[in-house]
């Protein structure tokens, strides 16, 4: 079947600020709020978020900078509060 125009395919503004910020998600439904959000620590570049948080949740959450929330963009939204990072959809944002 061909296509009526071959548009490349693009990721949003969110998915590059995501990507470009190194956001990590995860979801674990036993917790109150189901969603964390974390931007890894050099320590853990290449990491998935539950290794990290088995191996270095201790300092995460001494410093606080984890995002929680009942949804995904919630704990995003959490996380970039925590650490003073600017969302993909406000004003200023690279």
């Amino acid at each position: 079947m061909n296509e009526l125009f071959d548009i490349p395919e693009s990721k949003s503004p969110r998915l590059q600020w995501i990507e470009r910020e190194r956001i990590l998600t995860h979801q674990a439904s036993h917790m109150p709020e189901p969603w964390m959000a974390i931007q890894p620590l050099l320590i853990d570049a290449g990491k998935d978020l539950p290794t990290i948080m088995e191996e270095s949740c201790r300092i995460y959450e001494e410093y606080n900078i984890i995002g929680y929330g009942q949804s995904e963009d919630d704990a995003i939204t959490n996380l970039a509060k925590a650490i003073g990072l600017k969302l993909w959809n406000e004003e200023g944002a690279v």
